[in-house]
């Protein structure tokens, strides 16, 4: 429950599931060893969310979209009704910040279309699109 990461992806890399983890295994109250753990070896995430967001995808921003969201990322999530935009370091080190964007729905998919500049996101309650345009 909990402690969807965002790992690095290192060629040979172990990050450690499912020994490590900052969430809680479901139905037990056995604990996971924490990831920063030195002992263990494992590749650290870069970020955790504690409450579960359920990752469904992750996209980089176009360039062409926003100057403001130039080089972001879009996170889409089936927990939480939530869009999130990140922005990490250039190495992928380390998150510079989070923005939570309200949805209202679990978004299954997102496609970025350059030809229309917008983003269209498969929402799977209505079975609905949402498009997400910079603003003029």
């Amino acid at each position: 429950m909990g402690g969807d990461e965002i790992n690095k992806i290192i060629f040979g890399g172990n990050f450690g599931w499912p020994i490590v983890s900052f969430g809680k295994k479901y139905f037990s109250d056995e604990e996971y060893a924490d990831p920063t753990d030195s002992n263990y070896g494992f590749n650290e995430p870069i970020y955790s969310f504690i409450t579960s967001v359920g990752i469904s995808q992750i996209v980089k921003v176009n360039k062409n979209f926003s100057k403001k969201w130039k080089d972001n990322f879009l996170i889409a999530s089936l927990n939480g009704n939530h869009l999130y935009r990140m922005k990490f370091d250039k190495k992928y080190e380390k998150v510079f910040f989070i923005e939570n964007i309200f949805i209202g729905e679990r978004i299954r998919d997102i496609v970025y279309f350059e030809n229309k500049n917008v983003f269209l996101l498969a929402l799977e309650n209505s079975g609905s699109l949402g498009i997400l345009k910079p603003l003029k």
